[in-house]
């Protein structure tokens, strides 16, 4: 097995350690790494890569050309050797650039390999574009990948959502392709939790009714009986009940909902076990929430 092979091997490894590899990866020439950044589909790969030759750069007392035109770079990023440096500063550059030129990279990208794909799709995601509809929709139905599934959930029609909804939620999920949707469309219960369907009806809208509230709540907070609540120094790793894990967003659904009855019935629960953290009495904890 060759160098090469080894990395990319060691790279997908679930016990791949970032500095071993880079230490591997420093065993190749500068014009190797390049040609590695070519090919490479690997995230891993190209982060420690980038960093090995930005250290031999600074080290370097040959000065590179700096603020290559944008078309240059584009050309550059098509061209074997340079494709990785070229695809670096143009990640860099585009927040800054002209709307044109803009389109021009974000379009190479979205031709290029997986992970300038992705790249791109997840700069659409907080940056969007609706001239790049046509773009991510073709990809989608060409991969069904999540990148381009998260996008169309996100920014795509309610039309297209709704023909779709099977295959967007198997590539990103149900919830966010959902929340699109009109209020009063169906709702599939068997593909939420019960804290996603929570999330669901409070940013519909929906009705909900005050036993369900009650229910939900008490299934979260079940977690105080079966979790490793107690830290290191032997106390608890809470010091009330609005601390404990995903309580803040449940409060914030109730709230969403107009369950206050809830939401009194909790304050109260909280001012009442505080004192019981303090005292690191569990079981006092779950005997006052009947859990």
């Amino acid at each position: 097995m060759n160098k090469k092979t080894y990395i990319y091997q060691y790279a997908k490894h679930e016990n791949c350690d970032w500095n071993i590899l880079r230490a591997m990866l420093c065993t190749f020439s500068s014009a190797e790494l390049f040609d590695i950044l070519d090919d490479e589909d690997e995230s891993m790969i190209t982060r420690a890569i980038y960093s090995i030759l930005k250290q031999r750069e600074e080290k370097s007392e040959v000065q590179r050309p700096h603020y290559l035109s944008v078309n240059q770079l584009l050309t550059n990023y098509q061209t074997k050797g340079k494709k990785g440096i070229a695809r670096k500063e143009l990640q860099k550059r585009l927040l800054y650039l002209s709307y044109t030129e803009q389109q021009q990279v974000l379009r190479a990208f979205l031709q290029g390999c997986q992970t300038d794909c992705n790249w791109a799709l997840n700069f659409l995601f907080n940056h969007w574009d609706s001239r790049f509809e046509k773009d991510v929709i073709s990809l989608f139905e060409q991969r069904h990948n999540n990148a381009s599934a998260r996008v169309i959930c996100k920014w795509g029609k309610p039309e297209y959502i709704s023909k779709y909804l099977e295959e967007l939620s198997k590539a990103d999920s149900y919830l966010h392709a959902r929340l699109r949707l009109p209020s009063e469309d169906p709702i599939d219960r068997t593909q939420l939790t019960d804290n996603e369907y929570l999330y669901l009806a409070a940013k519909l809208h929906l009705k909900f009714a005050v036993a369900e509230a009650y229910s939900i709540l008490l299934k979260h907070l079940m977690q105080i009986k079966d979790s490793n609540l107690i830290g290191l120094s032997g106390h608890l790793r809470y010091n009330s009940l609005a601390e404990f894990s995903g309580v803040k967003h449940i409060l914030w659904c109730l709230g969403e909902l107009q369950q206050f009855e809830v939401l009194q019935w909790f304050a109260y629960k909280n001012e009442v076990t505080k004192p019981m953290f303090t005292a690191n009495d569990t079981q006092s904890i779950v005997k006052e929430l009947c859990l």
